[in-house]
């Protein structure tokens, strides 16, 4: 346990819809941050296979680093339960310079801030800027700009961070721009990136979250989570509805191992809004990354305790009928 004495810590919400890079983007921090700090990170996903803290630790060579997890849905519900004791643990025990906080690209940002500007923190957590990071293309997509928890996490912002800003095309730039100029978000400073380079200077940058301190409670929310477990043949599956969006997600123990090309044209075929997987193949470790309908893998030399596969769509899938396809791209071993 950490012997370092109590104080208020810097902490940051890094928000965005799926698939707009957050996970790369606290990589990237990570990989900048001073070395004589400790910083620890608190990441929720959507679904319960819980894919991104495996990611940061494989792509974090930083060894002043904690991350903890809070799977499956926004970490608000149920009255802010999950964050609220994800948080003590960390800051009692951890005790870091620094706190990032990577909500679920379908958690509430606003419930969070609220949370963490209550009376509970007040002597334990000093608030900095909450970084919205938005990719061009979606201003374009009615499934996103009609969406509350999208324009939540606008509205929210001290900074919005346009990622990926090299794919936008001049269509994308002006909508963009229209949504930009809204009242409640023309004064909002906006920076360009790619590839989730942020500067560790906007970390610094003031929170402006502002309500009547310790009024307003959140309000319990009821999410549907389904698990499966074959215990004899190492098989997990886990099924997680909410917002009008579904998650599929496999676990596979160590011993499965996945025909990469196969798995590939598998996830290419089914085609979902979001894809994550870390797996076990022929040859070597996999990582699989799919947003806007854009699939990419890279090799990796990290050792896997297990094969892990998340599916996020607003199209529902059969869980028997993608398991079963899934089954079809495993190495069938006589």
């Amino acid at each position: 346990m950490s012997t370092k004495p109590l104080r208020s810590v810097p902490t940051n919400i890094i928000t965005g819809f799926l698939g707009v890079g957050k996970t790369t983007s606290i990589n990237h921090l990570l990989a900048n941050k001073p070395e004589s700090e400790r910083w620890a990170v608190l990441v929720n996903e959507f679904g319960q296979v819980g894919l991104d803290k495996t990611l940061l630790e494989a792509e974090s060579a930083s060894s002043g680093l904690i991350i903890k997890e809070v799977p499956g849905g926004c970490m608000c519900c149920t009255a802010g339960l999950p964050v609220t004791v994800a948080l003590n643990q960390i800051l009692r025990e951890v005790k870091p310079d620094r706190l990032l906080i990577e909500p679920s690209g379908l958690g509430h940002p606003k419930e969070i801030l609220e949370i963490l500007s209550g009376q509970q923190y007040q002597n334990w957590i000093e608030l900095g800027a909450t970084i919205t990071l938005v990719d061009a293309r979606h201003f374009n997509d009615e499934r996103y700009t009609t969406h509350d928890i999208f324009l939540q996490q606008l509205q929210v912002a001290d900074l919005i961070v346009v990622n990926k800003y090299d794919k936008q095309k001049p269509a994308d730039l002006i909508q963009m721009k229209t949504v930009f100029s809204q009242d409640e978000l023309h004064a909002t400073p906006i920076e360009m990136t790619k590839w989730g380079q942020l500067s560790l200077s906007w970390l610094d940058r003031p929170s402006l979250f502002k309500r009547p301190i310790w009024q307003k409670v959140v309000e319990p929310k009821q999410v549907q989570n389904d698990s499966q477990t074959d215990t004899e043949n190492g098989i997990v599956i886990y099924e997680h509805q909410d917002d009008g969006w579904q998650s599929l997600g496999f676990r596979f123990d160590s011993f499965y191992q996945f025909n990469e090309s196969a798995l590939l044209d598998f996830c290419r075929e089914l085609n979902a809004d979001r894809l994550k997987a870390v797996v076990s193949t022929q040859l070597g470790s996999l990582f699989i990354n799919q947003v806007n309908k854009e699939l990419n893998s890279s090799q990796s030399e990290a050792a896997l305790m297990e094969s892990r596969i998340e599916f996020i769509s607003t199209t529902s899938f059969s869980s028997e009928a993608v398991h079963a396809g899934l089954l079809d791209c495993l190495i069938k071993h006589q």
